[in-house]
């Protein structure tokens, strides 16, 4: 059970700087709402696999998707 959080925590970890990069090319509301989508994907697809390593690439798009929305969101603070 600990393999789902460190590989979620490690992908969030790892795409903090590619999605800065990103968010600069095409804005924070696009990436909040693509993020959004990256995370609801891995959400229901965490909810309907029954194989380890689909359950995995489910934790990674839930990764993907909390460091996009994340980076997103500080970016729109100080505005």
């Amino acid at each position: 059970l600990a393999l789902f959080s460190v590989v979620q925590l490690a992908v969030y970890a790892a795409a903090q700087v590619p999605v800065g990069l990103l968010l600069d090319r095409v804005g924070s509301r696009r990436m909040i709402a693509g993020g959004a989508v990256v995370l609801a994907v891995g959400q229901l697809m965490l909810a309907l696999v029954d194989t380890l390593p689909m359950a995995l690439v489910a934790r990674v798009l839930v990764g993907l998707g909390d460091a996009t929305a994340f980076v997103s969101v500080l970016r729109l603070v100080p505005a």
